[in-house]
């Protein structure tokens, strides 16, 4: 491979990481939306407690969902940022790698809830649709990984 080939599969790279970082951004912000549409949704009576006891209950699941929210958002945000700024020749913080390998980990191990979900025939529509999210989730996780790691190949070469 020349120099101009490799230079184009430079540009191609790092605007398939752009791209994938933006992705993780928007997935980031479906991920929370769909945690918090899960949890009002359907679980209507959690929050009608009648004793202050039921109340206690409801505060700390709300406390735990907003600490998980916020955790979502900075990890996703942390990820994605990183990516663009890797992607744009930028200064970026490598640890995005390695929390791109654990999210993609733990969406892979989510998909696990969809084999008990996709039996029930009444959601069916909306479950499928959920799972084709956490799919493309994985899609762009695995885009920002193989990006990453093919950028850093190329790079090396063309110092050689």
């Amino acid at each position: 491979m020349d120099k101009t080939d490799s230079k184009a599969m430079l540009r191609r790279y790092e605007n398939d990481l752009y791209v994938s970082g933006v992705g993780i951004l928007i997935m980031g912000g479906w991920t929370v939306l769909k945690l918090v549409m899960e949890l009002f949704l359907k679980s209507k009576d959690y929050f009608q407690p009648k004793t202050a006891e039921e109340m206690a209950v409801v505060a700390v699941i709300l406390a735990v969902t907003l600490v998980m929210v916020l955790l979502i958002v900075r990890i996703h945000f942390y990820i994605g940022m990183n990516a663009i700024r890797a992607a744009k020749g930028r200064a970026y913080k490598k640890s995005y790698f390695k929390w791109a390998v654990i999210m993609l980990i733990l969406t892979l191990s989510g998909l696990l809830v969809y084999a008990d979900i996709l039996k029930d025939p009444n959601n069916i529509d909306t479950n499928l649709a959920s799972m084709l999210v956490d799919l493309t989730t994985i899609y762009i996780f695995l885009i920002v990984i193989i990006s990453t790691k093919r950028i850093k190949n190329l790079k090396t070469k063309m110092q050689e």
